[in-house]
């Protein structure tokens, strides 16, 4: 396929209401991942999971998918920018860098 999507967290009983994802890139090779933590009305989350492009198709791909996703379950979303990565290879580890109040929030 184009994309690996990692499920780290699902909770069936309760219903996504707002995706909070977040775009991951380096900019030596773009895209790397997206983290999506999905949350009920009150905020709790639902669901995580992130999204791994494995060919450059694969990013479109992903964005489309996650655009029918809400589209379909009638869901909010915004996406976050960080400008880049972190890595922490002691701890096997990505983190978003810069994710602060300057960080590029777009509701798409």
């Amino acid at each position: 396929g184009d994309y690996l999507v990692e499920s780290v967290l699902r909770q069936a009983d309760r219903s996504e209401r707002h995706l909070h994802i977040t775009h991951h890139t380096l900019q030596s090779i773009g895209t790397v991942a997206y983290t999506v933590l999905a949350v009920d009305d009150a905020g709790v989350a639902v669901a995580m999971e992130h999204h791994y492009p494995l060919r450059p198709a694969g990013v479109n791909a992903l964005v489309e998918r996650l655009r029918q996703r809400c589209e379909e379950l009638d869901l909010t979303r915004e996406v976050v920018h960080p400008g880049g990565l972190v890595h922490a290879p002691a701890l096997r580890q990505l983190r978003p860098a810069g994710l602060d109040a300057s960080a590029a929030t777009q509701q798409h």
